[in-house]
């Protein structure tokens, strides 16, 4: 997708979409990749945005949380914030909490319980972070 001289506007600030969006790029792994200049060359399935991209969606009352339990490597648990708005499918990263800077988990969540605060998450992490 080729944002050059045009605008992309999904939703606007009074009227969000609230509905699922999917954008999907086909192509083949190995095809040419995209030459915009001598200095600029892009991968071949990607979103090249030169001019104007706004999407809005639904608000969401919290953005971050801190954890406050440790999360060990193969755990499918994490303790976070209670009364958070996380629903299923909800995508989270856990950022390194060690030397190792390359030590994140990205994953999503499959349930959240407002009360504990604990998110199960869908597949086990493959660092510890730190939480307390």
């Amino acid at each position: 997708m080729f944002i050059r001289a045009g605008e992309l506007h999904i939703g606007n600030k009074t009227n969000p979409f609230l509905g699922n969006l999917t954008i999907e790029l086909h192509g083949e792994k190995d095809a040419k990749a995209i030459v915009y200049d001598n200095a600029i060359e892009a991968g071949n399935k990607l979103i090249a945005n030169l001019n104007v991209m706004r999407i809005y969606g639904k608000q969401r009352s919290h953005h971050f949380s801190r954890l406050y339990k440790e999360a060990l490597k193969g755990d499918k648990n994490i303790t976070i914030a209670t009364g958070m708005d996380i629903v299923a499918g909800d995508r989270l990263a856990l950022l390194p909490t060690s030397f190792d800077n390359m030590a994140s988990d990205d994953v999503f969540v499959t349930a959240y319980d407002n009360t504990t605060g604990i998110a199960t998450l869908d597949r086990a992490l493959d660092f510890y972070h730190w939480g307390a």
